[in-house]
């Protein structure tokens, strides 16, 4: 029975991120997605911080600082072109 609950539950997830997708504007949809991937890999790496893996979080930190540099570069050059 929980897994038939479970099942429901991701088909409705499912529905809503399609519908989701289909509605709302490509930016909002980009939006929500970097900040989902923010989450999940914070969440990782709070895990593995937890658990006693320290080190592994520390190798995922400094293999995002790369990602998290151009994507700041990337997030301020399209505002200032917004802007002008």
């Amino acid at each position: 029975m929980p897994f038939l609950i479970l099942a429901i539950g991701i088909i409705i997830g499912i529905f809503a991120l399609y519908r989701f997708f289909i509605t709302y504007p490509i930016e909002t949809v980009k939006k929500f997605l970097s900040i989902c991937l923010i989450i999940i890999i914070t969440a990782v790496m709070l895990f593995f911080a937890m658990t006693g893996k320290i080190f592994i979080s520390i190798g995922l930190a400094l293999l995002l600082v790369p990602i998290a540099i151009s994507h700041y570069k990337k997030k301020s050059k399209s505002d200032s072109d917004k802007e002008e």
